[in-house]
């Protein structure tokens, strides 16, 4: 390895330089880039407003910004740490200074800290939108962009319109032979238009003309005009218009030159995440606007961050080439990260013999060995065998893909089943953690598609050993969709006995029907009656067929999602989904499968039949990498992880298992690149000749490309692992047929340099014999196993947890800067048993759970019907309402003209696919609701302009000298037995074990109100609550919003706890500016709104309680006592 072009954080910052880092695998690409940040603030003094980073998904967007100011608070302790502290060395340098310099670094830093909302850290998308509204851009104006995965369905309905008038001009068009239907064609297109969606930067092949070839491309140019012109009448914008639409108007020769101005008199610094994954018209941009030629001398580096043996996006679009070009710039420098901090050093050394000769994709994109820091210099996993293990199937006679894949499940939960009973996690040097058993949360196991995982769930299954499928594939591939579509077929059908006897082997009927030829009588698995009812004598086809058809009139009437909740409802179809192992798995795909149909179908009633189409459409327009499809995690318990290999990434695990080698598969449409252009190939299934090029060529040149993407992904998973990785490989009978095979063959038996080259599968006793030499090879820390029986089927039981008798103080830290506890406080962050990060001020609605707790009885003989009932539940759409109570004026001489007003003007209605009307409709039935139990109460509307909104809080807590704990809180809390919550508080006492809290308690209070004047009056604090008490659908049990579903919410989201909190600030608020201040006097009951159960002035009052409306005062020696706790007074 040449050390001289090695990146280490202590290295001089660039300058007036394009820098590229290479980061491996576990090199901690995301703390060197925020650490990077941090040097610049302080040596260079950068401030946080000249800061530019761009990463690739919201996630990490959020996670670089909390990790650039952690980095911040680093560098700033270490400014004030003692000459005697130890440092890591980059902070050691940047404490190498003189007084005067130390001094001056650290009053930047203290402001970028303060600062560090005004740095742009954002998305790709995301920094274009703004980009392009800063500078005033129309189509950065869009407050809502649409997800380009959401176009699926104007996608279609586009295309439908675009095909049926091209085959009324031409019914041959596009099908010269005459021999495809319609539908066919339609698919045909779609799939094309999905490639060339995703590769926005690829130009399109065939050219567009008249010719049968060119009129693919014609109506693929065609479509993607009309769907834009879609979105402007729709009022959105997708997020890849936005790159489209700012790389256009930068060869604009005007208005280029101000957009280049503006960015680079903006940033002194940008760095780029992922930059594997960029594509052509992104590294344009950025190349193009800092352009070391034309960037002004303050101008500090243009960063980029990625490592091309990661690069498995192309189906997205990222562009691997744009990435080599790059990097093959004269301006660009370049840099490896080379030290691994995830792996311990035997599985690290292994790999890097193993790999150390394999290239993936291209001669420029090898394997770079890398290093481990000491810390990681032993093998921390003991009892589970080799850190690197291969595993080896071999053939015995002709075996199916199925077969191979059950008898590697087998010895995959054997070894399992080894690791949960013998495994233990050594402690690292120097730690002060214990070590312990390996637990289920430390397996994870890699595959690259739903089915793969079937058998092996199977497996776990009869072993008892849990286990949970995390974001594999598309849930429109789950047995649910086929599931789904049974019942609908019969629910369409009733009067068909056929559809519905399929039904009685779906989830939805308890009992087949056993039919006997001679005498066609039906038999159940239910025990006899004495006493027969008339339904019991019933054909059990006939009663079934009722129940579709009641099901059916049920759809109709409630709409996909009320007759949802019918269905759950139903005690057979519970008690048959339930009864088998992966019964969450069945709802929660199931539950998914609906909600998608729901959106598909716009929230709109319609028929069986017209649900069935949708449920088809749905299907037709299946993008299995969609966020909004992939399946969701059914269970949050400790369980075995199966995961796919692209969902890994980024990720790591203890230890890692792969057990099936996958062949790489052709796709239909070819994508390519030729002389430095990348194209889509628009007329897949029309043989034409261009530029040298015939369909055979096209699909090579595509196929090597999707090698090459296949060696990425292996890589991606075999780099997850801290402690062990396990691989098998086995070989079924089409291996031998396979005109390729996938990564793992390639790497054992074949070539990684020319990817034209077919590999040449081993029979057994070679294939044995080549994994052999190689474990021997790579020495004494890799295992090898041939699989020839499964013993090990002991069952597992999970281990009791030891509770030690033992207490342990940790030593009091010296510096008050690095005292635990001193941080900004909110109640969620006591309630939840963990310490804030420095919490900043959360505007209203983000406390609420995506779903609610959903905590009504349903079935009850009462049911009333709310405008807001069926909206979205979400912490967004909690935010949104949250936004429009602050705004809307309550004394305008027209409230609903205020409300409807105010929603138009937010624009946002639609992104939560609510009616604007209707979400108007339920906000003033909220607004005229009474707060309390008589029609005379105050009401919203009442209040009018005596409300405060968005009372932000900031109160000291009790310093060190005099530390406060929150289960001391709790206990006071709890200590007021009279109270209707001092359970709620016994329970948080018992189950924090919080330390010393210290700093500021923060918080956001919707609304403060006064009823009265001035002197006189009460004040009251108010929450918008938007949680869901029943479950979805536009009709709810009048209980759900009653006093114990409210109380049961309230615990649920520790809105006791924020009560107590928020009425201690208004405490203090009041003293310092009420003169004549008296708490029994002038503070009030706080009000929860539950805003879906306010139907206005007709909503029920049970037993004194308005339903919705959820009061509470906590009584004034309570406030008063709490207030001196937190305030570290006894």
């Amino acid at each position: 390895m040449n050390t001289d072009n090695v990146f280490e954080l202590t290295h001089p910052l660039p300058s007036r330089e394009w820098l590229l880092l290479e980061a491996s695998a576990g090199t901690g690409k995301t703390y060197s880039l925020t650490a990077l940040v941090a040097r610049y603030v302080a040596e260079e003094g950068l401030r946080a407003d000249e800061l530019l980073m761009v990463t690739f998904t919201r996630a990490a967007a959020a996670e670089m910004k909390q990790e650039v100011r952690e980095q911040l608070l680093r560098a700033l302790n270490a400014l004030n740490a003692p000459d005697s502290q130890k440092l890591d060395p980059w902070l050691a340098n940047l404490r190498d200074c003189s007084v005067d310099e130390q001094s001056l670094r650290r009053g930047r830093l203290e402001t970028a800290i303060s600062n560090i909302d005004s740095a742009t850290i954002s998305t790709i998308h995301g920094f274009f939108q703004q980009a392009l509204g800063d500078l005033g851009i129309r189509s950065g104006d869009a407050k809502t962009p649409a997800p380009a995965e959401s176009d699926a369905v104007v996608s279609q309905k586009v295309i439908r319109d675009v095909l049926v008038n091209r085959f009324a001009a031409n019914a041959l068009a596009l099908d010269p032979t005459g021999s495809k239907d319609p539908t066919s064609i339609e698919g045909s297109v779609l799939k094309v238009f999905k490639e060339t969606s995703n590769n926005l930067a690829a130009e399109l092949s065939p050219t567009p003309d008249t010719s049968p070839a060119g009129q693919w491309s014609s109506i693929i140019q065609e479509l993607r005009k009309a769907i834009k012109e879609e979105r402007v009448n729709q009022g959105v914008v997708a997020f890849d218009d936005l790159i489209v639409d700012l790389v256009e108007k930068l060869d604009d020769p005007t208005l280029g030159q101000q957009i280049i101005r503006v960015l680079r008199s903006r940033y002194r610094l940008v760095l780029i995440d992922e930059f594997q994954d960029t594509d052509t018209f992104q590294w344009r941009l950025f190349s193009k606007v800092f352009d070391l030629a034309g960037v002004p001398d303050e101008f500090l580096a243009l960063i980029v961050v990625g490592d091309p043996k990661q690069a498995i996006y192309r189906f997205r679009g990222a562009d691997i080439d744009a990435y080599l070009k790059a990097a093959g710039d004269r301006s660009m420098s370049k840099r490896q990260m080379t030290t691994n901090y995830r792996s311990d050093r035997p599985l690290v050394e292994a790999l890097n013999s193993w790999l150390t000769d394999v290239t993936f994709g291209d001669e420029d994109i090898a394997y770079v060995p890398v290093t481990t820091p000491d810390s990681h210099a032993n093998a921390r996993l003991t009892g589970g065998g080799d850190p690197l293990q291969f595993r080896f199937l071999p053939t015995i006679g002709t075996k199916s893909a199925d077969e191979v894949r059950a008898a590697i499940s087998i010895d995959v939960v054997d070894h399992i089943q080894s690791l949960l009973n013998d495994g233990q996690i050594v402690a690292e040097p120097g730690s002060t953690s214990e070590s312990r058993p390996v637990t289920l949360g430390d397996i994870c196991v890699l595959v690259r598609g739903h089915n793969d995982a079937n058998q092996l769930m199977e497996e776990l299954r009869k072993r008892h050993i849990p286990a949970v499928r995390s974001r594999i594939g598309s849930v429109l591939e789950s047995d649910a969709m086929d599931q789904l579509r049974l019942l609908l077929t019969a629910m369409a059908n009733p009067s068909d006995s056929r559809r519905v006897r399929a039904v009685q082997l779906s989830w939805f009927a308890p009992n087949p029907v056993v039919v006997t030829p001679s005498t066609e009588t039906t038999e159940t698995n239910e025990p006899s009656q004495t006493t027969e009812t008339a339904e019991a004598k019933q054909d059990p086809i006939e009663v079934l067929q009722n129940k579709c058809r009641d099901w059916a009139n049920e759809l109709e009437a409630r709409g996909l999602v009320g007759w949802y909740q019918v269905l759950r409802l139903d005690e057979e179809v519970i008690k048959e989904i339930s009864s088998d192992f992966e019964a969450e798995r069945r709802l929660t795909d199931l539950e998914h499968v609906i909600e998608l149909l729901d959106g598909q179908l716009g929230g709109r009633r319609a028929p069986v039949s017209a649900v069935l189409r949708a449920l088809d459409e749905l299907k037709e327009t299946m993008n299995t990498e969609a966020e909004a499809q992939k399946r969701r995690i059914d269970t949050d318990r400790d369980v075995i992880q199966i995961t796919t290999m692209h969902s890994s990434k980024g990720l790591e695990y203890p230890i890692v298992l792969m057990p099936f080698p996958k062949e790489t598969r052709e796709g239909s449409v070819s994508l390519y690149e030729m002389k430095g252009t990348r194209f889509v190939d628009c007329a897949p299934n029309i043989g034409w000749v261009a530029g040298g090029l015939d369909q055979i060529e096209r699909e090579r040149l595509d196929l090597v490309e999707t090698i090459a993407d296949d060696l990425r992904l292996f890589y991606v998973a075999v780099t997850r692992a801290r402690h062990q990785l396990v691989i098998w490989w086995g070989r079924g009978s089409s291996s031998n047929r396979s005109p390729i095979t996938g990564p793992l063959a390639r790497v054992l038996f074949g070539t990684t340099i020319d990817l034209n080259q077919k590999t040449t599968l081993a029979d057994d006793d070679e294939a044995r014999m080549i994994i052999q030499a190689l474990v021997k090879r790579l020495g004494p820390n890799v295992g090898f196993k041939e699989l020839t029986k499964w013993e090990d089927n002991r069952e597992w039981e999970a281990p009791t947890p030891e509770v030690s008798g033992v207490l342990t103080a940790e030593p009091f830290p010296e510096h008050d800067i690095e005292r635990d506890g001193w941080y900004r406080w909110s109640y969620s962050s006591l309630s939840k048993g963990a310490r804030a990060n420095n919490e900043g001020s959360a505007r209203g609605g983000t406390d609420e759970a995506p779903g609610g707790p959903e905590l009504g009885e349903d079935g009850g003989p009462q049911t009333f019907e709310g405008p807001l009932l069926g909206m979205q539940a979400s912490a967004d759409f909690g935010t949104f309402v949250h936004e429009l109570f602050e705004v809307i004026d309550l004394s305008a001489s027209d409230v609903g003209a205020e409300v409807r007003a105010v929603i138009e003007t937010s624009g946002r209605a639609a992104s939560f696919d609510a009616d604007p009307e209707v979400l108007a409709q339920g906000l003033m039935l909220a607004i005229d609701t009474p707060l309390g139990a008589t029609a005379d109460d105050a009401t919203l509307r009442t209040i009018g302009s005596n409300r405060l909104n968005e009372l932000v809080f900031h109160f000291p807590l009790a310093d060190g000298n005099s530390p406060v704990t929150p289960s001391a809180l709790f206990e006071l809390a709890a200590s007021f037995d009279d109270d209707q919550f001092s359970d709620y508080f016994k329970a948080l006492a018992a189950g924090n074990r919080m330390s010393a809290m210290a700093g500021l308690m923060t918080g956001s209070i919707d609304s403060v109100i006064r009823l009265g004047d001035t002197s006189n009056g009460t004040y009251g604090v108010i929450d918008y609550k938007t949680n869901r008490l029943h479950t979805p659908g536009d009709v709810a049990p009048v209980s759900a919003y009653g006093y114990e579903s409210m109380k049961h919410a309230m615990e649920h989201g520790d809105y006791p706890l924020q009560i107590l909190v928020y009425n201690v600030a208004l405490h203090r608020m009041l003293q310092l500016r009420l003169a004549g201040y008296d708490i029994d006097r002038h503070i009030g009951e706080t009000n929860y709104l539950f805003v879906r159960g306010m139907i206005g002035p007709n909503t029920a009052v049970i037993d004194g309680q308005r339903n919705g409306v959820f009061a509470w005062r906590p009584s004034s020696e309570l406030i008063v006592a709490a207030s001196k706790l937190l305030g570290g007074q006894s």
